[in-house]
């Protein structure tokens, strides 16, 4: 996980800077292993973990994107995808998790993430739970996009970010 803590000062955090998915060190967070279920899930999306996995039996939990409105509202158990350093680059330079993969997941604390649209600071950012290309399931937006994105009231931003500038999204 990245370790360098993060400035609150929304001018100091750029995309050259820092990376999305990167856990803001300075903070506390909880974070706990799940087993990806779906190809080409990029660090700092939100997803759900499997609520049919059953605690306890030595098997990672499931995480899936979200496909509705209260898989975002509803989901008991959820997260933002943290970066692993030790995952490989993808050819195109990228870093994805794909189906099968273990991923780190950041249920509490702060993390990077690269919105598709300007968020204010303070604001409770809505997940896409619909999506046609090029938009992703489970990233972070200002408003409801017609009705294809829902308010997560358990995050809000911490700094100002746009479609070409990195945040931080604090989850509690």
């Amino acid at each position: 996980m990245g370790t360098l803590p993060f400035q609150t000062d929304p001018v100091a955090i750029t995309p050259d800077r820092y990376l999305v998915g990167q856990i803001d060190a300075a903070w506390p967070s909880n974070v706990m292993s799940a087993r990806i279920e779906v190809d080409g899930v990029p660090p700092g999306v939100w997803v759900v973990l499997d609520e049919t996995d059953t605690p306890g039996t030595g098997e990672p939990l499931r995480a899936r994107l979200p496909a509705a409105a209260g898989d975002v509202t509803e989901a008991k158990l959820w997260g933002l995808v943290a970066m692993d350093d030790t995952k490989p680059q993808e050819a195109d330079g990228t870093v994805v998790y794909n189906d099968g993969d273990l991923a780190p997941i950041m249920v509490r604390g702060r993390m990077a993430v690269l919105p598709e649209d300007t968020i204010a600071i303070g604001a409770a950012p809505f997940v896409r739970h619909t999506a046609t290309p090029p938009e992703q399931l489970g990233a972070m937006r200002s408003d409801a996009d017609t009705a294809d994105a829902v308010i997560l009231t358990q995050a809000r931003t911490v700094t100002a970010m746009g479609a070409a500038l990195i945040g931080v999204i604090e989850v509690y």
